[in-house]
């Protein structure tokens, strides 16, 4: 691919990319603890310990005390390996979303190896400044990572020219994504549907397909060496996030909300709107290998399959799920920006425009992130100040998910996710914990963490249960006497 007329001067790359490095380093200074963070955490946590994922924090649901079989595998298992060497804190949690994202860029900047540097430029600049890389690309979630794997595998797919073993290396990697997480597989089916579409032999689509459902399958080999893929299938239907998307009614729900991923904030509105705009305006343009040729080339077509078939798979519009296709989006802007030397000067104008302000966006999402900082606590030293009104070491305690942090091996730590239906009146729910033994609940007054919420307003004494602390994030009430 070549750039007859180079559309931005280099020194506009440079200047950009050192600004948004700059937001997006200083996002990680004080960063708040996402609730996935805690979730992942302690599954690597057990796993570096007893060899085997299981949960104190859902003691007695699903079985999940006694082995858990369905979550994040090959992420729980990356997670573990990293934590093995940096230690279990928060850090070392969130990093591995970190190491994926640098490792997505050099990726990119792979893919563009024989093109002209200001395809290298630019796709580094989408991609580091994207608000939703700076937001989730820190946290305890899989998607930059199954994203890497998912574009690393269409690389290969796409150098392949039918030389098995990179068909193979594909298929594998493709698999791999899966494995991260179930989601995952739209770049099995993508890849193979790609092939397809290309009239591929069936050789080369066994090549790809074979390799990627071995790996696939590695997700039941534990439940298969301890002899429970009964317990593994339960587990699975019953998982919260999977049981509501069962009802077909829900599902088209989901379906019809399906947009707000692309647009749901200033992390994904600015690509989102770049990358239709640049695809009309090639359209508009009608050169060779624009408008409906550009959705056509290698990477359209996979996009096009990506994007349908997890229309189709999505339980929910989470925004965290537009990380699976930004690195695609980016590749499909940078070819269209690489034929648009040859349009007419307006329509040049107006994709130009929308290249300088894209840095605006990564600012937005900067103040949203810094936002989030200063009004969340530092978890750790938040913890080890609950602890000091907590003596009764070794005991029950029902807390937020993210109290592991510093207090794993102090208390025994039930989570407040699915501790209680939302709907439980508080004396009935704080009777169950005294008859559990219960010793001390931590309220979580964060609205967006899905815990039972034990509101700020609630009374002091409830039940056998005595109020002895309360900041703007937490309280603890702990057990006492019977009640008067």
């Amino acid at each position: 691919m070549a750039l007859p007329v180079r559309l931005l001067p280099q020194y506009f790359y440079y200047a950009a990319l050192g600004v948004i490095l700059a937001l997006f380093a200083a996002s990680l200074v004080g960063r708040y603890a996402h609730f996935d963070d805690a979730w992942s955490a302690e599954e690597a946590f057990w796993l570096l310990r007893d060899g085997y994922v299981h949960s104190e924090l859902f003691r007695g649901f699903e079985g999940w005390d006694n082995r858990l079989y369905i979550f994040h595998k090959g992420y729980i298992y990356l997670m573990a390996a990293e934590l093995a060497v940096l230690g279990e804190s928060l850090w070392a949690v969130k990093s591995v979303a970190l190491l994926s994202a640098a490792a997505t860029v050099g990726v990119l900047l792979r893919y563009w190896r024989a093109a002209p540097v200001e395809a290298r430029w630019l796709t580094a600049m989408l991609y580091v400044g994207c608000g939703s890389v700076m937001l989730y690309g820190f946290a305890g979630r899989p998607e930059t990572t199954v994203a890497l794997c998912g574009f690393s595998s269409y690389l290969l797919l796409s150098k392949s020219a039918g030389r098995l073993g990179r068909l193979v290396a594909a298929g594998a990697l493709a698999g791999l994504a899966g494995l991260m997480h179930p989601n995952g597989t739209i770049y099995m089916a993508a890849g193979a549907l790609w092939l397809i579409w290309y009239g591929a032999h069936w050789r080369a689509l066994l090549a790809f397909a074979i390799p990627a459902g071995a790996v696939l399958a590695l997700f039941a080999l534990d439940a298969v060496l301890a002899g429970e893929l009964p317990v593994l299938a339960e587990q699975f239907i019953h998982y919260p996030v999977v049981a509501p998307n069962l009802n077909v009614s829900d599902k088209l729900r989901v379906m019809a909300k399906y947009h707000r991923i692309f647009f749901h904030s200033a992390g994904e509105t600015p690509l989102s709107v770049l990358t239709l705009a640049a695809l009309l305006l090639a359209f508009r343009n009608k050169r060779p290998s624009s408008g409906a040729g550009a959705l056509l080339t290698p990477i359209g077509r996979y996009t096009i399959l990506l994007i349908g078939l997890f229309w189709l798979l999505t339980k929910s519009p989470t925004a965290y799920y537009y990380l699976l296709f930004t690195p695609f989006l980016i590749v499909v802007v940078v070819e269209v920006v690489i034929t648009a030397s040859n349009w007419g000067v307006s329509a040049r104008r107006v994709l130009l425009s929308l290249i300088v302000l894209y840095p605006v966006g990564t600012l937005i999402q900067f103040l949203y992130v810094r936002q989030l900082n200063r009004q969340s606590p530092d978890i750790t030293a938040l913890n080890a100040r609950l602890a000091t009104y907590m003596p009764a070491h070794g005991t029950k305690v029902v807390a937020p998910l993210d109290f592991i942090f510093g207090q794993l091996d102090t208390y025994q730590i039930r989570g407040l996710t699915f501790w209680a239906k939302p709907t439980a009146p508080l004396d009935s729910v704080f009777a169950r914990a005294a008859a559990d033994s219960v010793r001390y609940i931590i309220p979580d007054y964060n609205p967006t963490n899905d815990v039972f919420h034990i509101p700020p307003t609630a009374p002091v004494r409830i039940g056998q249960y005595q109020r002895i602390y309360q900041d703007q994030w937490r309280a603890v009430y702990e057990r006492r006497s019977a009640t008067p």
